[in-house]
């Protein structure tokens, strides 16, 4: 009886020791660590504006985009405060059809990329200047920058006067060639004709929407 007694207290005892190891171990493990994330490869879309972009930039400054600061309305408002040339020219193109009166000729800086949209509703002309620049899309740091537009005629007087003036921004340098802006004119009848400016010769001027003009795009931000 006492023998039996004995084993039973060992038994316990063993067993006692046994649950304190385990729990023991349970507490102490640490769980395994999950799968580690990689970055994507894929670009995502340029960043959405904030009411304090960063950094601030200058006058002729490289943009986010690539391309050339050349214009700082000093504040941040309307979703913008820059706007930055293409790092590149677009592919020479017509203005849009020949005797289609849009109603597009908000010349101010400012207006260039609502005379774009307007455009594209109503000229159906393929291939012309404004869908040279929508349909134009860079990558810089990993950010796709897709959201051009043909400048107003005073928003290419600001590139020809703070970019092509100082030597900046690979513009043809050629007196006979002009770059288009998206502002029709009615200097000779509606819908034949819209603004233009040759940066060597240092004027705007009127051209026939029939002509193969330059083209660079525009963003804001």
């Amino acid at each position: 009886m006492n023998l039996e007694k004995s084993l039973k207290k060992e038994t316990n005892f063993i067993r006692n020791i046994l649950c304190a190891m385990l729990i023991s171990l349970f507490l102490t493990c640490s769980p395994l660590p999950g799968p580690t994330p990689t970055p994507s490869s894929e670009p995502t879309p340029s960043p959405e504006p904030t009411s304090s972009p960063e950094p601030d930039y200058e006058i002729r400054d490289i943009g986010p985009a690539g391309g050339w600061i050349f214009y700082d309305k000093g504040n941040y408002s309307d979703g913008w405060r820059y706007m930055e040339a293409a790092p590149e020219d677009q592919t020479p193109s017509i203005w849009g059809t020949y005797g289609l009166d849009t109603g597009v000729r908000e010349k101010a800086v400012g207006t260039g990329k609502q005379n774009t949209i307007d455009i594209l509703a109503i000229d159906p002309a393929i291939n012309k200047a404004v869908d040279r620049c929508v349909n134009y899309s860079v990558v810089n740091n990993n950010f796709i920058y897709n959201d051009w537009f043909l400048p107003s005629i005073e928003e290419i007087n600001q590139m020809a006067l703070n970019l092509y003036d100082y030597g900046i921004g690979d513009f043809i340098a050629n007196p006979y060639d002009s770059y288009w802006s998206s502002s029709e004119c009615l200097v000779n009848g509606p819908g034949e004709e819209a603004y233009a400016e040759s940066f060597n010769a240092g004027f705007y001027h009127n051209s026939s929407k029939k002509n193969f003009n330059l083209v660079r795009a525009a963003r804001s931000f």
